[in-house]
């Protein structure tokens, strides 16, 4: 096999899981965001005012734009119905109280103390360490002194799952990348023509939902990080799959 046709074979996996996923979180009233209060959760309250035509429409679009290729591949076409629902989704956005339902009054977010990027840090790496240490080696002299970052190896492929806590406010991005392990180099420009088969990827983007954690409360520090470890146990659980029988041995350029 290729890597482009690695690639695609991944690609399509990935969006095929990608379909279900959404499907279980619109079905279970997205129990796996509850906690956060950014854009990513305007959009399940949108989701949740739509009715189930709508909904499977919005989902067949969003899901289009995170995995262009692969829509393209099963010749998939934006429907006008679902350009409807992006504008209306723009819509609901901008409506005044749409983030007040999310974020709650600005008196109640001045009044509660948010958490320092150190306290942050420190909780996601406790919580990653007691549930996924065993599997995972920490590797924070890439990553620098701001972030977490861990590597581990399936089929050949090395996957790095990174933690950022933000710059100015406390916030979690987490990202996994799965790549050769190889850098590119003057001297070896091109590692089997790329160098990643997945890439800056996270459960609530593949899903089409989005992902972060934002201005994070002491208060709600816990809560945030079971949240985040969930989300990282969405993607761990399907790693086999999308890379089974895509040993990075075996491919060639």
């Amino acid at each position: 096999m290729t890597y482009a046709e690695a690639q695609n074979e991944f690609s399509t996996r990935l969006y095929r899981w990608a379909k279900g996923a959404l499907e279980r979180e619109v079905i279970e009233g997205f129990p796996r965001f509850q906690g956060i209060k950014d854009w990513s959760r305007l959009r399940c309250l949108f989701f949740q005012s739509l009715d189930d035509e709508s909904r499977t429409l919005f989902a067949q679009h969003i899901l289009r734009m995170r995995h262009q290729n692969a829509a393209e591949a099963f010749g998939e076409e934006v429907s006008t119905k679902a350009e409807v629902l992006v504008r209306l989704e723009e819509d609901f956005r901008s409506e005044s109280n749409a983030w007040f339902r999310v974020s709650g009054s600005d008196a109640d977010r001045t009044r509660k103390t948010l958490a320092s990027r150190r306290e942050i840090k420190k909780a996601v790496g406790d919580r990653f360490w007691t549930a996924f240490g065993k599997d995972w080696i920490r590797c924070d002299s890439e990553a620098g002194k701001t972030g977490l970052r861990y590597r581990n190896e399936y089929h050949g492929w090395v996957v790095l799952t990174e933690f950022e806590f933000g710059r100015w406010d406390p916030e979690i991005t987490c990202v996994h990348d799965i790549w050769t392990g190889k850098l590119i180099t003057r001297e070896d420009p091109q590692v089997l023509v790329a160098n990643c088969l997945g890439f800056q990827m996270n459960y609530g983007n593949e899903i089409g939902i989005g992902s972060g954690w934002e201005r994070i409360a002491v208060d709600d520090v816990d809560q945030t990080c079971s949240i985040v470890m969930e989300h990282c146990q969405r993607l761990f659980d399907i790693l086999p799959m999308l890379l089974e029988s895509l040993d990075l041995k075996s491919l060639v350029k």
